[in-house]
């Protein structure tokens, strides 16, 4: 079966719905013949790329998605026709308008539907136009939970046998190469993007109520394009709070150097308010690294009894769970153990023959 991957969200520097897009085509290269669109041919090896224009990635310019949609509606059209494939696998939500053959959608999370003020410019688009697209114009549509399903079906109005939760796999395989950059002697972790939904306004605030002198922060993100401005104000924070010494930003980080972070930190942390999988906790896991996170349905989905659970709101129930953690070796001990076995369950073989599945049956065009 052909079929043409829409992978133009991957960045020459992925995360988070990159690396998920990099992850599936690697593992489903092996069941389909696949022909991967992308502005970063380096990134996959061993699979058909047709390369498209810089100017469609988020880094490269301010307008962020938007030529994205524009080029899958456009010339992206017209080079699917000439190839032409059997099905269109779109790793996120950007979704084709009449397609010329039938269409699988992946939905990570309704974060800008639920929260438009957390991701802005998103909001209109999440409201107004995606749930017209879905129901029009995806054959079948995969989720990263059960929980983001049950959110589509409940507040898009799709039907239930339109819509399959295929859990992703275990995140990237942290390499254990040496950072370029100093880590501090003892610090807890945070790994992801700076949006406002990730609340990493309350997880500053959480650290600073912690009476743990010796204990640093390190946050691993990407801080150029739309995390510039946002890593700007956390620095304002952290200045105003008298954390500067204690506050280390180190950017991004690529997945040969993040098992050294999650291996050597005292714990992670996933302060979000809202996620739709959560990759870093089950990459912690797998690196021996206990995890503490938010009592939100997506993450406790994913991390199970295998971690520590607090009201990402109160800063203060925050900095408790963080603390049991620092201080009770025998519940680091137990968690650790607990979050090996919990990484078991989340397998990017069985994730990737699951949408293989999905897209054979829109291909045969079951409803």
């Amino acid at each position: 079966m052909r079929v043409f991957v829409n992978a133009t969200i991957v960045d020459r520097e992925p995360y988070g719905l990159g690396h998920y897009a990099l992850q599936l085509i690697h593992h489903l290269r092996s069941a389909a013949d696949l022909v991967v669109a992308t502005s970063v041919p380096e990134h996959f090896s061993g699979v058909e790329v047709v390369e498209v224009p810089a100017w469609v990635r988020s880094s490269e310019t301010r307008f962020k998605g938007k030529p994205r949609y524009i080029y899958l509606n456009t010339l992206l059209r017209g080079l699917i026709k000439r190839l032409r494939p059997q099905v269109i696998l779109s790793p996120n939500h950007e979704v084709m308008f009449r397609p010329p053959v039938p269409q699988v959608v992946i939905i990570h999370d309704l974060i800008a539907y639920f929260y438009p003020d957390l991701i802005p410019g998103q909001g209109f688009y999440y409201r107004k136009v995606l749930p017209g697209l879905l129901r029009g114009h995806a054959r079948r549509i995969i989720t990263v939970s059960e929980s983001t399903r049950e959110d589509l079906i409940k507040e898009y109005g799709i039907p239930g046998e339109m819509v399959i939760a295929v859990h992703s796999g275990a995140g990237v395989e942290p390499g254990f190469d040496e950072p370029g950059f100093p880590l501090p002697e003892r610090y807890i972790l945070y790994v992801g993007s700076f949006l406002p939904y990730k609340n990493l306004r309350a997880l500053l605030e959480a650290f600073g109520i912690l009476e743990h002198e010796d204990l640093h922060l390190v946050i691993a993100g990407p801080t150029a394009g739309k995390n510039r401005k946002l890593s700007r104000e956390l620095l304002a924070q952290v200045l105003v709070k008298g954390l500067s010494e204690r506050v280390a930003f180190v950017g991004y980080v690529p997945s040969s150097q993040l098992g050294t972070l999650y291996r050597n930190a005292e714990l992670l942390v996933l302060p979000s308010l809202y996620e739709g999988f959560g990759f870093p906790p089950l990459e912690a896991m797998s690196c021996g690294t206990p995890v503490a996170v938010s009592r939100i349905p997506a993450l406790v989905e994913t991390v199970g009894d295998a971690g520590l659970y607090f009201d990402p709101r109160s800063p203060e129930d925050m900095a408790k769970a963080i603390g049991r953690l620092l201080s009770d070796r025998q519940l680091r001990e137990e968690m650790v153990m607990k979050g090996k076995e919990r990484v078991k369950f989340f397998s990017w073989e069985r994730t990737a023959a699951r949408v293989y599945e999905a897209l054979c049956e829109a291909v045969r065009g079951r409803s």
